[in-house]
């Protein structure tokens, strides 16, 4: 018999995978031995049963985390995006807490998401928001001139209490009234 720890790593290992890719290939294969299967549900099925369960609940996670994102992406292409994240960052820690951590820096490396170029300083934001202390926003305008003839707005974000600042070139202030 596997130590617990062992085991506990092997099953997160094995539910932390996209639903459609639990068809017991993903499933490590001595947790498979150690699943009984009962009823019509074998050992496979009755592990896919928390990968769909665990899947879900992670989607539920981002969503929390990042709200406003969700807010202005929708619900079915927060879901799609969300989804695409978490099979190139499954989750590899117990607590469901960071499981959103990579997620700006995916938006960013996607680029533009939906035509909506504020989407990563927006996850920044949610995602500091939810770790740090409450925050305030001090808008500070450029001109016309200084943003090169385009309509920016700088903001700047700091957290209460501590150094962070956050700057994003776009108007990004709205979303939080």
């Amino acid at each position: 018999m596997l130590p617990l720890r062992e085991l506990q790593a092997r099953f997160l290992r094995s539910i932390a995978t996209t639903p459609e890719r639990s068809d017991g290939h993903g499933f490590d294969p001595a947790l498979l031995e150690l699943v009984e299967g009962r009823g019509r549900l074998g050992s496979t099925d009755r592990l896919g049963v928390y990968t769909e369960m665990y899947w879900a609940r992670l989607l539920d996670v981002l969503r929390d985390d990042f709200p406003r994102v969700a807010a202005v992406l929708g619900g079915d292409r927060f879901t799609a995006l969300a989804g695409a994240y978490l099979e190139r960052h499954p989750s590899t820690d117990p607590s469901v807490r960071w499981v959103g951590a990579y997620f700006a820096a995916f938006l960013a490396e996607r680029g533009r998401v939906d035509e909506q170029p504020f989407l990563t300083d927006l996850a920044r934001l949610e995602w500091r928001g939810e770790r740090l202390a409450p925050f305030f926003i001090n808008l500070r305008r450029i001109s016309t001139a200084q943003s090169q003839g385009r309509d920016l707005a700088r903001r700047t974000v700091h957290s209460r209490g501590n150094a962070n600042v956050m700057a994003s070139t776009a108007a990004i202030d709205n979303i939080f009234k």
